[in-house]
């Protein structure tokens, strides 16, 4: 899996614009400006376009996981692999 994010990382840029950070994060861009406009994701505002910071992205989004409550163990990571295939982290 580490391969995968190092190949992630490679693709993306460290500053990325909008576009970018939708298909980084997979989060459409209408989701992305609400975030934005809401202050709940991490971002920089140059002139008129708003960039964001890939490890600021990274952070933000390992912040934001939301761990399974249940004591199966097994379930879990089956399902945290499942997660790390699917954004690449």
């Amino acid at each position: 899996m580490g391969d995968q994010t190092n190949n992630r990382n490679e693709v993306f840029p460290e500053v990325l614009n909008i576009k970018e950070c939708a298909q980084y994060t997979r989060i459409c861009e209408s989701k992305l400006r609400q975030l934005v406009r809401e202050k709940r994701i991490p971002y920089l505002k140059i002139t008129e376009k708003y960039l964001f910071l890939r490890r600021s992205l990274d952070k933000w989004q390992e912040h934001n996981e939301v761990r399974p409550t249940t004591d199966n163990d097994e379930a879990t990571e089956i399902a945290r692999g499942i997660w790390k295939k699917a954004t690449g982290l």
